[in-house]
This record gives structure tokens, sequence and C-alpha cells, in this order.
């Protein structure tokens, strides 16, 4: 395994049915295999990411909002198992996404390329330093003003003694317009383009050193599916289910079609470059698109949501490998054990999913611990959720007695080792 290199690419936001419509029909050309039942861990990033970065779920390493830490100072902490911590090869990070950065606890590649797509330009961050972001913001989240007008924001701030502080947020509202609306007139191609093409030139311009672990993060899927910029206030109009749906699903589907072309532009500079690769494409969650009246992601479970497409190209013998998946669920902390192994995922009866920032009538990001539960019933696959805080559940008794025991039992298992 030592002399293989690596190739891990998630498609950020893409479901499962579109990835198997527009985006398989590409990978079959290069020898992939689709595996049907791939489950992510969580609904938002960074604790998906944190997931396939350490093998764990969320509640066993805790990269998830929690009563005193908002969604918004959520860090990935490495710990021994981080996976760059067990790879000995070049590593490489290229990644349109912010949430997956150095900066956010994605540390220890060699090589990082953060590309431009008008992305998260939080006015928040602009001149302000760290601790005054952490600050602000926890100040705004405990009041439920995070996603609030600009202008609710300044009078909060003004009233609590932040003067000079509100008057600096007001400014750098006015900045991130300016600047977004400048990055819009200037790149004709947004949004269908949110940085796959400069990632495309970036590996086309230079020859990676053998062996490696590439990973890369592509926005594309991602929303605005129109000519916008990412602001506090869109994502507020997405909250309260104020979008456009015909705008979304049309653009949706663009981004599909427009990234299944750019990702077979990848993958054959890939292919043409380098030898031996094992090139796994996923996404770290999927996307809603109106279901159950929802959109987006982050805040809700939905097995539209949960379900992402996961394909996988073996560099030699892929039928040999290759275990089936019909009798069971692969979880994306799975990806951990692919990367360091070489070896095709083993099914699971039973995988979870967890929620730690629900929307309720109160805030976006309220603290909660639900766990969306895949598993076989009757021969069929089945859904349900457990909520682990008021003990709500429409699970089957013996699932959601599983689900107390996986959960509880790895904290007591942990609890004794410590001591």
């Amino acid at each position: 395994m030592e002399e293989r290199s690596v190739v891990l690419i998630v498609l950020d936001s893409l479901r499962k049915d579109y990835g198997d419509k527009y985006i398989w029909p590409v990978l079959k050309k290069y020898g992939f295999v689709k595996f049907d039942n791939a489950v992510s861990t969580a609904t938002w990033t960074v604790p998906s990411h944190a997931s396939m970065f350490t093998g764990l779920y969320p509640f066993q390493h805790r990269v998830h909002p929690t009563e005193s830490v908002p969604i918004s100072l959520v860090r990935f902490k490495p710990t021994d198992k981080y996976l760059l911590n067990q790879i000995k090869r070049n590593t490489v990070l290229i990644t349109a996404n912010s949430l997956v950065t150095p900066l956010m606890g994605f540390r220890g590649f060699d090589v990082v390329k953060e590309l431009e797509n008008g992305f998260f330009m939080d006015p928040i961050k602009m001149l302000l330093s760290e601790k005054e972001v952490q600050r602000v913001k926890r100040l705004l989240e405990e009041r439920g003003l995070r996603y609030s007008h600009p202008i609710r924001k300044f009078l909060y701030l003004i009233k609590v003694g932040e003067i000079s502080t509100a008057t600096r947020l007001v400014l750098r509202e006015t900045m991130k317009f300016v600047r977004g609306t400048s990055f819009v007139l200037t790149h004709p191609n947004w949004p269908l383009e949110k940085g796959v093409t400069q990632a495309i030139n970036w590996l086309q311009a230079r020859k990676l050193q053998q062996p490696f672990f590439l990973f890369m993060n592509l926005m594309e899927m991602h929303e605005p599916y129109e000519k916008t910029f990412y602001t506090d206030a869109y994502i507020t109009k997405i909250v309260r289910g104020d979008v456009d749906e015909e705008r979304w699903k049309t653009g949706y589907e663009r981004a599909a079609i427009y990234l299944s072309k750019k990702l077979d532009r990848l993958l054959s500079i890939l292919h043409s470059n380098y030898d031996n690769l094992l090139i796994i494409v996923t996404a770290d969650h999927g996307q809603l698109l109106g279901e159950n009246g929802l959109w987006s992601h982050g805040r809700f479970l939905h097995p539209i949501l949960l379900r992402v497409p996961l394909y996988i190209r073996f560099p030699e013998n892929p039928e040999e490998l290759w275990t089936s998946t019909k009798d069971g669920f692969v979880s994306l902390r799975k990806i951990y054990d692919i990367v360091l192994t070489g070896r095709p995922p083993k099914p699971e009866p039973l995988v979870i999913s967890e929620l730690y920032a629900c929307q309720t009538s109160k805030s976006i990001h309220e603290p909660c611990h639900k766990v969306g539960v895949f598993y076989n019933g009757n021969g069929e696959e089945r859904f349900c959720v457990v909520d682990m805080k008021d003990k709500r559940s429409d699970c089957p008794p013996e699932v959601k007695k599983k689900v107390k025991l996986l959960i509880i039992g790895s904290r007591i298992r942990k609890n004794l080792i410590r001591k």
C-alpha cells in the first residue's frame, strides 16, 4: 500500500440520485465500481469530513456543536487517529470549501491549494482579529441573531455596548456586498464554476511526487444556483423556505451536468500522468430540493440528504476485491480504512448519521442530538430517527436499543480506558 497513490475527491452537496444520473456515466469509463448504500455520518461539512479523516462517528470524534460551542465555532481537532498521521507519503489538499482548510483544523498537508470561488466571504472575519471574531459570533449566536438582518445585528451590538464593533460590522457588511457584487460581475461563469477549473489547471501544470495522497473538495453542487453571492441574508432566505423552486432544481441539474464534464477532464489528467491510482469519489452530504418543504442541508435529518454517492476505482482486479453491499450499508467513516488499506468497504447491517444543531421555531441551530438510523428490516432498507435528548423515537425498540448501546457503550468504554 505504501507504493500506491490515493486520490479522494469530495463533491460537496452531491445527492446520490444526481450522482448516479450524471457523474456515474463518466466514472464508468475509468473503471470505477459503484457502491449503492453509502451513508454520510453528518448533515454538514465539518463533522462529515472529520469522520472520513478519523474513521469515527461524530459522537466519537466530537467535532460538532454543543451547548457551549455554537456551530460557527466548530473546528476539527487532529488526534493520533488523524488520517494524515497514518500516511507516510506526499500529501496535497485542493479545496474550494473554506470549512476544509488548515484554518479549520485540517492541518498537516505538505501542499495546500485553496481555490478562489466567492464563497463564505464572512463580513465578521474581514479586518477583525480571530479573538474578536469568536466573541462577536458567540454574542450573536446566543441571541439567535447569527443569520438575522444586518440592522438587527447592529442594534443588538449597540445595545450591549459594542459600539465600535457594531460600526465596523456595518462597514464590513458594505464591503462584503461590494466585494461579492464585484466577484459576480467579473466571473461570468458563476455560479456554475466554483473552482473546479482552477483545480484542473493546477494539476495539469505540475507533476506530483509519488506516492501521494491527494484530497479535493469541489463546491460546484453547493448553492447558490443563481447569480448572487453567499451572505447571511441569502442563508436566511433558504432557512425560511423563501427560494425559487424551479431555479433551484434547474440550477442544481445544470451544476451536475457541468461538473460531470469537468470531472471527466480532471480524471483524464490523473489517468494520463499517474499509474496505480486508487481513486475515491463521494460527497460529504446530499442536498434537499424541497422534499418535505426543506431546502439545502445541515439543519435536519432526511434520508435523501444522508444517502450519498460512492464510487471507487481500484488499481487492479476490482471484481475480485469488491464485496457486494446489497445486504448492508457503507458509512462514510469507512473512507478512512479504504485509504489506508486499499480494500473495499465491508457492509454493516446498521449505520447512523448524527445531528447536533436542529432548526426549530426558536433558532436555526438549536442544540440537540438526533440520530438517523439506516438498517435492514424485513428484507427492506429502512430509516428512522432517535432523539437522544428527549428519548423520542420512531424506530422499532430493538433498533433504538442498538443505537443507544452503540453510543452509550462507546462512551463507557472510553471512560474506562481513561481510568
